[in-house]
Parts: C-alpha cells; sequence; structure tokens
C-alpha cells in the first residue's frame, strides 16, 4: 500500500533547519496524540490500525541523527530521542494486535515529548 500523500512528501523534502525539524516533529506529535486519544475513546483493533506507522517514527528518529553533536547531547534532544524509541516498538506492531494499553501509551508518550517541545520554546 502506497504512503499517503503527507508522508511522501515529508520523506522527500531536502534537509531541513534544525527549527522546521523541530515544527515538523511536534507536529508530527501532536497528531499522534490526538489520534491516539481518539481511538482510546472509542476503543477498536480497527480503529487501532490508524497508529500503526512505524515509518514516520522511523523518519524523524532518523532526523535526529542528523543534529550537529553539540545540539543532539542536549537535554531536550536526548529525551525526545528516548521517547522516540519508546514509541517504536508499540508502532512497530501488526496493527491489528494495539491494545488500549499501548494507545494509552502511545498518547501519553507522544504528549510528554510534545510538551517538552513546546516548553522549551
Amino acid at each position: 500500500m502506497p504512503a499517503p500523500f503527507a508522508m511522501r512528501d515529508i520523506t522527500s523534502w531536502p534537509k531541513r533547519s534544525v527549527p522546521n525539524q523541530c515544527d515538523a516533529l511536534g507536529g508530527w506529535l501532536r497528531g499522534l496524540e490526538i489520534c491516539a486519544g481518539t481511538v482510546e475513546l472509542d476503543f477498536s483493533p480497527q480503529h487501532a490500525k490508524i497508529l500503526a506507522r512505524p515509518d514516520l517514527a522511523d523518519y524523524f528518529a532518523n532526523e535526529l541523527k542528523t543534529l550537529p553533536p553539540a545540539l543532539a547531547q542536549e537535554q531536550l534532544f536526548e529525551k525526545i530521542r528516548a521517547g522516540i524509541n519508546q514509541l517504536q516498538p508499540m508502532l512497530n506492531k501488526a496493527s491489528d494486535t494495539l491494545t488500549r494499553g499501548d494507545v494509552t501509551a502511545i498518547r501519553r508518550r507522544a504528549r510528554e515529548l510534545d510538551d517538552a517541545i513546546r516548553q522549551s520554546e
């Protein structure tokens, strides 16, 4: 199945500046939080399928590896990197095996990371 239009767009972007990378990452995390919250309210395996997008977590994990070393070692980026590493196994699950607990954990982790980004501005 081809990736949705937005995913094709984001992965074809040229390397961006760090602020733009943070904007894109924050947007993805906020969207993930909202989607997970919606799925959590009316949980079903069918609804949870929308969250099974490991390609997005992998994309942002790889983008974080491109940060300049001094920036990559800052507490915010270490927290984001660790948080995405925690999200990846859940987002890598087969879409029909995501549980309500997984969805709750995805929502909470996405919110924590998004909050950390917004508080750093």
